[in-house]
């Protein structure tokens, strides 16, 4: 595995390092320190079961190294990841790239 390399680099890797980047650097906001909780929004291509399935192991891996922090994945949909930003109900986002342009 080669973390943000040139080569490959597993989307898992590079997720856990933005959001312990974000909660370490108070990114994330007060809110999350206040609550315990994390909410990852992640695009939800084929299906929420999948998504939920697919990312989960990623959440685990975060609760198991951050404990003093829960962390649930919210699958969300095209029309959604937008909405859920804007409404703060989500505190990290995993997507394409084109909707970190716009968000």
């Amino acid at each position: 595995m080669y973390l943000l390399g040139t080569r490959r680099t597993r989307p898992s890797a590079v997720a856990w390092l933005l959001l312990v980047l974000s909660l370490a650097c108070g990114w994330a906001g007060p809110a999350v320190a206040d609550r315990g909780e994390v909410r990852i929004g992640v695009l939800a291509l084929r299906g929420p079961e999948r998504a939920v399935a697919m990312w989960s192991a990623t959440a685990d891996y975060l609760a198991r190294h951050l404990p003093d922090y829960r962390f649930r994945v919210l699958p969300l949909d095209f029309d959604e990841i937008q909405l859920a930003v804007r409404q703060r109900r989500v505190d990290f986002v995993l997507a394409n790239p084109s909707f970190y342009v716009e968000l």
